[in-house]
Order: C-alpha cells, then sequence, then structure tokens
C-alpha cells in the first residue's frame, strides 16, 4: 500500500502472516517513510502520476509540464533512476479530452483525442515518447465523448474478453461498445447489456468495472450505501443479473469513500487466468487434481528466506503470474495418494524486451505425507530436487544458494560466446554489453544446475544424492548491426560434470561430458566423456566407526578405481544443402575411441573444453584404442552422397583388428587367414576420423531392396549379410500392411487384416498351421483360435466365425461352456464397473477363457482367471478357478471377507480347526484363488505383500481386513525408492545399503529376526 503526499510518500509492505496456520496468510507491515521520492508538488499545474509508461515491468514516476516532460523509475532495490526526458512530447498530453489506453496492441499505453467523427493518436514510443499525431477516421457513427457527466462513464475497457481495450458508455439503461480494431480504429457502436438502473438515481462515479471470476472480461459493479451490485460478464455475450453482495460489517459507502478492486492476498483473482484444468476423473478409479497459487504469494516465501539469510530481497518480477504448486494423483480403489510439490524462485521479466524468462530456480518435492498417517510405518521420505535455470539476465548473478557440501567439487567455467569461422570455432573474448544480452537471451531456459536430497529428517539429509552443473556455448550466427536489432544466436551444450555422492561428501563418482567440435549446421561432430578417478584411496581413513563398515569400505578399493576412463566418439554426417532437398544430419561415418590415464597423471582440473582443445594438452596425448568403427550407405549412392529419400543401405561395422586376428596365429598362417576371411564375406575396411592406418576387417549389414515412391519406399527384399539369403516382403493393395513374408528357404507366412482396427486376424505359418483373432472395436482381441495338421490329420479349434453377442465377466463366468464355444480363448471386460455404482463398485477388471484341450476331447476343461485393475492401471488381484475346498467367504452384497466373532476358523492348508479369531472359512464350490494383497506407500511403491488365498467367490474381494491375520514381507524405502530394508512373513530381516562405490546386501543369516538384531 502506498499513500502519497507532496512532501512525503509512506508505504506498508506486504509480508507473509506468521500467526496463522494458512500458508498464504498475508499481513501488512507498518507504515514506512520512503527516504527517497521524486520531486513533486501538487500546488503546481504538472501533471504527476504513477505509472509504467515505458512498458518495462517497473512503475514509473511520470512529470509533465509545457515544455518539460519526463519520469523517474523504481528499480528492483527500491531506489529512483536519475530523471528521464522524453524524446518526444505531445501538447495534448494536457488535454482533459485526452486519455492513455493501448489502441496499437502492443501493451503500451498510447496517448488518444476522441472526437465525434475522428481519432487522434499518438503511438507509445517508450522512452523515446510518443510517435506523431496520426488522425484516424471514424464515419460509421458518432464516438462517445469524455466527460466528467455524473449521468455516463466513457472509458476503455476489456468488456468482450479479447484481450483489448474497447471503447464504452455507461448509462442507467445500458452499457454500448466501439469495438477497438486497431491503429486508433473502431466500429459502430453496439449495446452490450441493459441496465435497470432509474435515471434520477443513477450516478456514474459508482461504477467499477473489474474481473471478478477470472473469464477474461470485465465485469460491473454499481457501488450502493449498504451494498454493492454485480453485474457479472458472460463471456462477452452481455451481463447477467445483478447479485447483490453487502459490505462488511459497520461499512457503509458514501461519496468521501474511496473504492477499488485489486489484489490483496495474493489470490491472483482480478487477473486470473481463467479455464485452467483442476481436476480430471477417468472413470476408472484416477483422480488428477492440479493446485495454482501466485507468484506474488512465492514471493513472499522467498522474501522471508532471504531476510532470514541477512540478503536484501530484490524482486525482479514486477507483476504475478500462474504457477502449478501441487500435483495430486489419487486411487480412488486402494486409496493410494500421490503428491508432487513445486517451489518458485528467482523469477525474472526482462523489462527492455518486455519478456518473462521465468524463474532461475525451481524446488520439486515427490510427496507430501503418508498414505495413511495412523500406520505410517512404510512411508518412504520425499526426494527434494532444485533445479536452477538460466533466465536470460544480463549480467548473469551467480547462485549464492548452491550446496557447499563438497568443497573439492570443481567449478564449470563460464559459458562462451563463439563465431564459427571456416571449421574452427573462434572465441570472442570481448562481449560488448548488448552482445551480452543476447548471449544472455539465447541461454533463457537453460539447465545450469541440479541437486537431489533426501528429506528423511537424518545427520546427512543437507549432502546431496547427487548434483549436476551444466556449461554452454553460444554461437554467434550473425552480431547485432544497425539493420538487424536483433543477434541470431546458437546455444550449444558444451560441458556437464555429474557428482554422485549418496551423501558421502568426500567420497563421490564423478563423470564428465565435454563437447568439442560442432560443424557449421550446429551437429556435434567431435565429443568425448570421461569417468573420473575415486578421490579417496586404500590408504585414506574409512568415514565410519563400525568394524564391519570399515572393512567393506576398505575392501570396496581397487586399482582400476585410480584410472581416469575416456571414451571419445567423432561423427562426420551428411549435409543435403540443395534449396530444394534441404535436409541435416544424416548418418554417415562414425568412430569411437577409448583412453586410459592413471590419477598420478590426470586430474578433475585437467578436464574442461578450453584444456581438451588444446593440441599440447595431456588429452590430446593420450594412446587411443579404437573401440566402434561404422559408416552408413544410402542405396543408389557411393561415398558420402545421399538422396533426399535416404534410405539406409548396408551398414559397414569394423569387427576385427590386429588384436583380436592374433587369436589365429597358433592355428593358421596370415595368407589362409586371409583367404578364409575374405570366403566369410569380410572386407577390409580403411580407418577414418583420422586415418592412423590400422588393419580392419569388417561386416556389411543390413542390405534391403525398397519399393518406389507410389508404394511408399517399403522394404520388398532384406538379408542381414551378404552371405544370407534374401528375404521377401509382400504387401496390401495399399501397401499399408504386410501381406506375406517369404523367407530364404521359400517357407511363406501370410496375414490376413481387419481394417477397421488394422489389427491381423488370420496367419498361416509354413506349416499351414492356421492362427486367428477377433477384436471389439477398440482393437482389444476378444477371441483366438487356432488349427491345422498333425501327421495329415485335421486338429484344432473351429474358424474363428461369428462372434457371441458382448458380454460381462460375470455373463460369460456363468456361462463359460456356451461363451467359449469351440474357441481357444474368449475375453471380456467391464471398463465401465468402476462408474455404475449401483452394480456394487467394483474396479474395473477382465475375465478370460482358456480352453485346455481341443474341443473335442471329452477331458476338455475351461481354465477361468479373472485381473482386476485399480485406478492407476496396476494389477490390483487377479483370481483363477481351482478345485474345490474351504475358502475364505465373502460377502456378497460388498465384497468384503467376513471376519469370525469366535474361534471357529479352519486351516487352508491343514484342514484342521484352530483357535483363533479370522476370517470365515466354508468349504466352497467353485473355489477361487486370489493373488496376494499388496500395499502401497506414498510414492505408489508395494510395501506390504501378503500371500495368496481362496475365495468363495470370483468377484472382486475387497481384502482389506487380511491386515489384521495374513502374513506378508515388509518392504521399506530410501528416498530415491530404493529397497533398503526388507521384514519377510518370518519375521527376518534383509537390508540393503547403496554408497557411491559399492553396496551392501545383508541377508537373514546377517541379522535374523527383529528380536534377534
Amino acid at each position: 500500500m502506498l499513500y502519497q503526499q507532496d512532501k512525503a510518500w509512506y508505504y506498508r509492505e506486504p509480508l507473509r502472516d506468521e500467526t496463522s496456520e494458512d500458508p498464504d496468510a498475508i499481513q501488512y507491515g507498518p507504515w514506512q517513510l520512503l527516504p527517497n521520492i521524486p520531486a513533486a508538488d501538487a500546488t503546481k499545474p504538472v501533471r504527476q502520476s504513477l505509472v509504467d509508461l515505458t512498458g518495462d515491468g517497473r512503475l514509473d514516476w511520470l512529470v509533465a509540464q509545457p515544455g518539460m516532460a519526463g519520469f523517474f523509475t523504481l528499480n528492483p532495490d527500491r531506489s529512483w533512476s536519475r530523471f528521464a526526458t522524453f524524446g518526444a512530447f505531445p501538447p495534448e498530453f494536457f488535454h482533459p479530452q485526452g486519455q492513455l489506453a493501448d489502441l496499437i496492441g502492443g501493451g503500451l499505453s498510447d496517448l488518444a483525442l476522441i472526437g465525434p467523427r475522428s481519432v487522434r493518436l499518438y503511438a507509445n514510443k517508450r522512452a523515446g515518447g510518443f510517435g506523431p499525431g496520426i488522425d484516424v477516421p471514424h464515419d460509421d457513427d458518432c464516438l462517445p465523448l469524455l466527460s466528467n457527466s455524473p449521468n455516463e462513464l466513457v472509458a476503455f475497457s476489456d468488456i468482450l474478453g479479447t484481450g483489448q481495450q474497447h471503447l464504452i458508455r455507461i448509462r442507467h439503461d445500458g452499457v454500448w461498445f466501439w469495438p477497438n480494431l486497431g491503429a486508433g480504429r473502431f466500429g459502430s457502436g453496439k449495446l452490450f447489456a441493459a441496465l435497470p438502473f432509474s435515471y434520477e438515481a443513477f450516478d456514474a462515479g459508482r461504477i467499477r468495472l473489474a474481473d471478478m471470476d477470472g473469464s477474461g472480461a470485465a465485469d460491473l459493479l454499481y457501488l450502493e450505501p449498504d451494498h454493492f451490485s454485480i453485474f457479472m460478464n458472460c463471456g462477452g455475450n452481455g451481463l447477467n443479473e445483478a447479485y447483490v453482495q453487502n459490505w462488511p460489517d459497520g461499512v457503509r459507502y458514501d461519496r468521501f469513500c474511496q473504492v477499488s478492486m485489486t489484489d490483496l492476498q495474493g489470490p491472483l483473482r482480478p487477473c486470473l487466468k481463467p479455464y485452467l484444468l483442476q481436476r480430471s476423473l477417468n472413470n476408472m478409479g484416477a483422480v488428477s487434481e492440479v493446485f495454482y497459487r501466485s507468484s506474488a504469494q512465492e514471493w513472499l516465501d522467498e522474501k522471508d528466506e532471504l531476510r532470514a539469510c541477512d540478503e536484501a530481497p530484490v524482486p525482479e518480477l514486477p507483476f504475478s503470474v500462474h504457477v502449478v504448486v501441487r500435483q495430486t494423483q489419487l486411487d480412488e480403489i486402494t486409496q493410494n495418494l500421490l503428491t508432487q510439490r513445486f517451489q518458485y524462485r528467482q523469477g525474472f521479466y526482462e523489462g527492455s524486451e518486455r519478456e518473462f524468462r521465468g524463474f532461475g530456480l525451481l524446488i520439486q518435492t515427490d510427496t507430501d505425507a503418508p498414505v495413511d498417517p495412523d500406520k505410517d510405518d512404510g512411508f518412504t521420505a520425499p526426494v527434494m530436487t532444485k533445479t536452477w535455470f538460466h533466465t536470460g539476465r544480463y549480467p548473469q548473478r551467480e547462485p549464492g544458494d548452491y550446496n557447499a557440501s563438497d568443497p573439492d567439487a570443481q567449478v564449470l567455467g563460464a559459458h562462451l560466446l563463439t563465431r564459427y569461422e571456416g571449421s574452427v570455432e573462434k572465441i570472442i573474448d570481448k562481449i560488448d554489453d548488448a552482445t551480452g544480452r543476447e548471449m544472455a537471451r539465447a541461454l533463457a531456459g537453460s539447465v545450469l544446475r541440479v541437486e537431489v536430497f533426501g528429506l528423511d529428517g537424518g545427520v546427512a539429509q543437507s549432502v546431496p544424492y547427487s548434483v549436476q552443473s551444466s556449461r554452454y556455448l553460444v554461437r554467434q550466427l550473425a552480431p547485432l548491426s544497425p539493420f538487424q536489432p536483433y543477434a541470431r544466436m546458437l546455444p550449444l551444450a558444451l560441458e556437464s560434470i555429474s557428482y554422485r555422492y549418496e551423501r558421502q561428501a568426500d567420497d563421490p563418482q564423478c563423470d564428465r561430458t565435454v563437447s568439442l567440435a560442432w560443424d557449421k549446421f550446429g551437429t556435434l561432430i567431435h565429443a568425448a566423456s570421461v569417468n573420473c578417478a575415486r578421490r579417496k584411496t586404500f590408504g585414506d581413513d574409512a568415514p565410519f566407526d563400525d568394524e564391519y563398515q570399515q572393512t567393506w569400505w576398505q575392501a570396496s578399493h581397487d586399482d582400476a578405481q585410480q584410472t581416469f576412463y575416456f571414451q571419445e566418439q567423432r561423427v562426420e554426417p551428411i549435409h543435403l544443402e540443395a534449396a530444394q532437398s534441404w535436409r541435416l544430419g544424416l548418418p554417415y561415418r562414425q568412430r569411437s575411441n577409448a583412453m586410459l590415464a592413471p590419477a598420478t597423471a590426470f586430474s578433475v582440473e585437467d578436464i574442461s573444453y578450453e584444456t581438451f582443445i588444446d593440441p599440447s594438452g595431456k588429452f590430446n596425448g593420450l594412446p587411443r584404442t579404437l573401440t566402434a568403427l561404422s559408416l552408413q550407405r544410402y542405396a543408389g549412392c557411393t561415398g558420402k552422397e545421399a538422396t533426399f529419400v535416404a534410405l539406409p543401405d548396408a551398414v559397414e561395422l569394423a569387427e576385427l583388428d590386429d588384436h583380436a586376428l592374433s587369436a589365429y596365429d597358433r592355428v593358421m598362417a596370415p595368407d589362409k587367414l586371409i583367404e578364409r576371411l575374405v570366403a566369410l564375406k569380410y572386407e577390409q575396411m580403411p580407418s577414418f576420423l583420422p586415418d592412423d592406418g590400422l588393419n580392419l576387417w569388417s561386416v556389411r549389414r543390413g542390405f534391403n531392396t525398397y519399393a518406389p515412391a507410389s508404394a511408399f519406399y517399403h522394404v520388398t527384399e532384406f538379408k542381414p549379410t551378404s552371405s544370407h539369403g534374401c528375404s521377401t516382403v509382400e504387401y496390401d493393395a495399399y501397401w499399408m500392411l504386410v501381406k506375406s513374408m517369404t523367407d530364404p528357404t521359400g517357407c511363406k507366412t501370410t496375414a490376413t487384416y481387419e481394417y477397421r482396427t488394422l489389427q491381423p486376424v488370420r496367419l498361416v505359418d509354413p506349416n499351414q498351421n492356421t492362427q486367428e483373432a477377433a477384436y471389439d472395436a477398440f482393437g482389444q482381441v476378444r477371441a483366438t483360435s487356432f488349427y491345422g495338421t498333425e501327421l495329415g490329420v485335421e486338429v484344432g479349434f473351429d474358424p474363428m466365425g461369428t462372434l457371441p453377442y458382448l458380454v460381462t465377466p460375470g455373463e460369460a463366468i456363468a456361462s463359460a461352456p456356451l461363451t467359449l464355444g469351440r474357441r481357444a480363448t474368449y475375453s471380456c471386460y467391464d471398463a465401465f464397473s468402476w462408474m455404475d455404482r449401483s452394480l456394487g463398485h467394483q474396479p474395473v477388471h477382465t475375465a478370460t477363457l482358456v480352453a485346455d484341450r481341443y474341443p473335442d476331447d471329452p477331458e476338455r476343461q475351461i481354465r477361468i482367471s479373472l485381473v482386476s485393475y485399480d485406478g492407476f492401471g496396476r494389477v490390483l488381484q487377479t483370481r483363477q478357478l481351482v478345485e474345490d475346498g474351504g475358502a475364505y467367504k465373502v460377502d456378497p452384497n460388498t465384497g468384503n471377507l467376513e471376519v469370525a466373532k469366535s474361534k471357529s476358523t479352519v486351516d487352508l492348508v491343514t484342514g484342521k480347526e484352530e483357535g483363533k479369531v479370522g476370517p470365515v472359512v466354508v468349504a466352497a464350490s467353485p473355489r477361487w484363488r486370489v493373488s496376494e494383497r499388496v500395499e502401497y506407500n506414498n510414492k505408489g511403491l508395494p510395501i506390504r505383500i501378503y500371500r495368496p488365498y481362496f475365495a468363495d467367490t470370483h468377484r472382486y474381494v475387497n481384502d482389506q481386513s487380511i491386515r489384521d491375520y495374513g502374513y506378508c514381507d515388509k518392504q521399506h524405502y530410501d528416498p530415491l525408492g530404493r529397497p533398503t530394508v526388507t521384514y519377510t512373513a518370518a519375521d527376518f530381516m534383509r537390508r540393503q545399503t547403496y554408497l557411491t562405490w559399492y553396496s551392501i546386501s545383508e541377508d537373514e543369516n546377517r541379522h535374523g529376526g527383529r528380536g534377534h538384531g
């Protein structure tokens, strides 16, 4: 809140209300006298206002008088700039009919003088003032004139919801508008909505226009002494009837009151973005919700954090935007709730370009709370991921909140600006401010650093699991010039460094990638990756007090860990640059090399772009070992050529070198070996990238013959190598689906399709055995059959024929022989069982009938199985028909297991009566085997897996009560979701521990049961 007087300005700052449990609660601080304010004197004939006239997102204190006009700009650190004068300022600015409105459509306040038949428009030139006046005629009708009449209000407002300011006139009996057509032009006036006021009682000074529901169109408010009326906008199609809202208790409105609409509590309502997705339900048990928040609320949180660190809060986002702060996915069936939270920091708006560049820091947590707070022993701690982005700010500020647990971690160098000259990247050392801003803009949105933490409350919580940092190179394609106000820049990934700590800050695994060269189109042609040597050695002290841990840590050391491992990749692509056949980056030649360097001769500091491109550097002096060499050819071309369609021909792969061929020295003479290689279709292959004279033998793989363009270049013949036979492929008349395939021996397989689903309905193999399938309208398999001959006798199931009408799983089970018929399998599903509450509200499920013998076999039986799915699509429960016997009794109405209230249960294995309370056991015919119950934690990971059991019904069994009587393995996880501790049903413990260079697996023999420690 800002209170202005001539000699002093007072300000009340919004703060987070620490006394409220509401995380969005706001309170306002005490009145503060601003120490530095622009000169202002209301007694002088000077037009003064606080407005963002230049459109850079910062408030300007506008001072205008005849002969002198300019402004002061409020900086983010609350200081005022020097007085800046406008280059051009029209004298009509002081005219009482002059109005500021965005009439050009550039988001700036233009100056307009409205006359009945014309509009004089002065376009806003930002810091340059206003452009010359342009008279725009209006011949359709008379435009309304601005006045101070209490009988009408003439103003600019977006009542149509188009994002433009339209000229409107409001009187006691209606609202009229003249649509903004741009550049000072207006359409003819039209009645927008009628109003119910009388001429005598209407006062235009009581009209307020504001978007109350976030639809994007302005609503109309009329102020009365004891209430105010709200006429909601119908999406730019008129106004609804008035809704009356009383003033708060003790408040009355009169002519001495000043009422305005503003966002005091930060819910972003007056400028709410309409129609954002909030909730979705798939009617199969999954509910997804998205929760939004104003970035102003995020800034209040950030401001408190900065002040707690004794840092001055400097906001660089002058307006609020919508941000997603929470997402939830609920499985209605298992009540498994997954939550992700987001926090946004360091928002940035580039005022000169009027561009929102995003947030510099995103903090994400992958869970919120346990699924069951009362039984949270399966709760997995959240993972917090902090991601820093380049916001395009120039000069770039180095974030001061990077984790500093590892003081020996290497810091990447600054981003580079280069110019491609010939075939070399030339680094530009001297960068002027204008070019620096263009470079920063090109990097906006690039990920700079990612840190991953586990929020389990332990002593190691402040040490990350991993940290990854990135560095970029920006190639200047075209510099700034008098005729080119924007430079063309190409950002390229230059370096990345990844530390895997596993919460041990002094013993990380370090991996590096360095991009070394690109061609003129920005295709990466030379790169290297490095697996760095271990920082700790065998002689260092173990970071553990436990004797076993010390032993394991020492045993994890190996001489191979004290070596740097390099992988080098070189690529030579094909670029087609013809004007009518532009195609870049076709694969041509590729090479991979491996190098080794001991830790005594190489260090992490020796790894960088600058050192790797140095011809006399350590990297270029390492001996190379070829690990892969390939050459891709294209149909109808030789050498480094390709047609525009670029149909791949055989790829040549180097497979043998002198080292591999030395294995034959004792069994074959060199000339005989060469003859044998040639006979086996091996070819000598020259090395390249570079040609270092290696003796290589290669094999060409993947020989294809293609159909013409009219047949979409489908493969009609192929063979793996030149020594293999040729297989042929035949297509349907539309060249869409494969109709048959013949292998080199002449064996042919044919297929027949259903074009409604584009699925095969019949497959005939070379032995004339036939497989058939039938599908529903969604392409799901409903039935299958197969038949053929054995020893010349026809056997198998019947041809598919016509399917029976669609049946539900329950109907299919009730009449299984009739439903299956003489087919091999039949499947059906009920996709609406969870949505239809009248049928018992069962999860979505499928039923499958499978014949175990051919139809005419008297011992034929039908295997029946059902699968139920939860809302996330996971298998919830399976049930298979088995032989008769004892089974748990299920309530036919609710699906719950019936629990005995007395000691009358029977053990399902021994059949003996037991003396404990539990599920009721009955003799079941039929009997169904029910799969193990699985319970999930707050990250959707299985934490309890119970044992299977028998039930007396095929319907879904709500076996939640099994938790009180059943046996299960209980699984725990670390924050990253990796299994750690497992308690078996026999009460034994297994444990898995993850460290940077090794892991520890401890079985039951190590710990025994819980009671054995």
